[in-house]
């Protein structure tokens, strides 16, 4: 199915194979990074919706599982538990036999110490319980003269069981720790000899926000053991919202997040040529292209998708979304007309990246110059149109789309006494302007007046598409 794009396959033994974006560079560096930390160590690879961490964390850890101790826990898939601690180690378990140690009596070890760290675990989750239950149900008192008393009476008794509670869980967090420590050891008497174990947390702004603060609590807490790095996956600001919606808006969320991460990485943001043409290929662009008898376009919508990705600094996954939606079109279009798929891939991207000026070149309350305009200051280039061959084509487009036959008329008449003029071929090639000028006059000739009906097709498509569900 080419509406969607399938995982990316990392094979074990080539995990770069199918690396689009140059990760592998990246990774290294970070390898390299951490395999010198000496300390507990938590480092936050911080980048937006849709950029790529999740394939990025899968290569890291598929790339250095023979050489360290890894795994990949998924917080949001995991949030449904009431403790991220009982979820965390629940991952270990599973993943302990993937680290391929090959001495029988050392993993016999480290099961048992494994096994012991869960328990160490159980007995805090076990009497923290009680008392945060008694603290819930504080308030279910009957409404009457002894309400006072029974407040009373209840605080006196919490603050005991606090104090009583506090020493305990300090022990059992303690007792926690050592069993851990023990664990990591025991995995320095394999091949991982040296090696830090490295967890990736994914996913984790998009848990419910009171289960994403309990994480970070519990790898404050209990996992700070010397051996241990943490790398999250995160989108700050989504996280900060999250954060926001526990402790409120005016919370220091910055602040709050020094507590919990040593080192913040901003992930390179990478979505180049090479993942445009993963796209066409993989999603199936260029076999749809083929059928509708335009295939000898192909680099010309490849290089229009390339464009369009930059101009409007599209993420990897707006780029999916466009190729997408795209697909959509093609497999509603029957017809072999060039210009009208290439005119509906631009009104897509805008769609896809800022649906408010979408919606504006669809009411008509924008004229074709400030259309144009507009996309200029979202590619922040000047007079990108120039440099590009569907630029001159979308501007005749929008003024075969906008203006009246007259006016279009009068438009190839004006243009026509200038191509007339006195060495105007020598002109031509010396004026860029002058050159972007002959393209749209040369495609709006083309088009005449139709453009009104081509554009009124082209939107009814696109708002079709558009209620289709694309989230991911």
């Amino acid at each position: 199915m080419d509406l969607r794009l399938a995982d990316i396959e990392i094979p074990e033994d080539k995990p770069f194979k199918n690396d689009q974006l140059g990760r592998n560079r990246e990774i290294a560096q970070l390898t390299q990074i951490i395999s010198t930390l000496d300390q507990p160590s938590v480092l936050a690879i911080d980048s937006s919706w849709g950029t790529g961490k999740t394939t990025f964390l899968r290569m890291w850890q598929a790339s250095i599982r023979k050489e360290f101790p890894c795994l990949i826990y998924n917080a949001w898939e995991n949030d449904f538990t009431a403790d991220p601690l009982v979820s965390f180690i629940g991952e270990l378990e599973k993943e302990l036999d993937l680290f391929e140690i090959s001495d029988p009596k050392v993993k016999r070890k480290l099961k048992r110490a494994l096994g012991e760290t869960k328990k160490a675990g159980g007995t805090f989750l076990k009497r923290a319980l009680p008392l945060m239950l008694r603290v819930a149900s504080g308030g279910i008192l009957s409404v009457d003269g002894k309400v006072l008393d029974q407040l009373t009476n209840l605080t006196e008794g919490l603050a005991e069981d606090f104090f009583k509670e506090y020493e305990k869980s300090k022990k059992s967090i303690s007792a926690f720790k050592e069993k851990l420590e023990d664990f990591i050891n025991y995995l320095g008497e394999t091949k991982f000899e040296g090696k830090p174990f490295i967890v990736f947390v994914d996913e984790l702004d998009r848990c419910r926000p009171p289960f994403a603060i309990q994480l970070l609590e519990r790898i404050k807490h209990f996992f700070n053991v010397k051996g241990m790095v943490f790398v999250l996956a995160i989108d700050r600001k989504q996280l900060g919202e999250s954060m926001k919606v526990v402790y409120g808006s005016g919370m220091d969320v910055a602040g709050y997040l020094r507590r919990f991460i040593d080192i913040d990485y901003k992930l390179k943001q990478q979505s180049g040529p090479e993942f445009s043409n993963y796209l066409f290929q993989t999603m199936g662009t260029n076999s749809l292209l083929s059928r509708l008898r335009i295939d000898e376009h192909k680099n010309e919508f490849l290089n229009e998708f390339k464009d369009l990705s930059q101009l409007l600094s599209l993420s990897c996954r707006e780029q999916v979304h466009l190729c997408s939606r795209f697909n959509l079109f093609l497999r509603m279009t029957q017809d072999d007309s060039f210009y009208h798929s290439s005119f509906a891939l631009v009104l897509i991207a805008i769609r896809v990246k800022e649906e408010d000026f979408y919606q504006e070149i669809v009411k008509g309350t924008t004229s074709p110059y400030d259309i144009l305009l507009k996309i200029n200051s979202l590619s922040g280039r000047e007079d990108w149109r120039f440099n590009l061959q569907w630029g001159s084509s979308l501007d005749a487009f929008l003024r075969s789309a906008k203006y009246t036959p007259a006016a279009i008329r009068e438009e190839l008449q004006r243009f026509e006494k200038t191509q007339k003029e006195e060495n105007y071929l020598q002109k031509l090639q010396e004026n860029l302007q002058l050159r972007y000028q002959e393209g749209v006059y040369t495609t709006l000739r083309k088009l005449g007046s139709n453009g009104k009906q081509l554009f009124v097709q082209l939107v009814d498509k696109i708002e079709l598409i558009g209620r289709f569900d694309w989230n991911d």
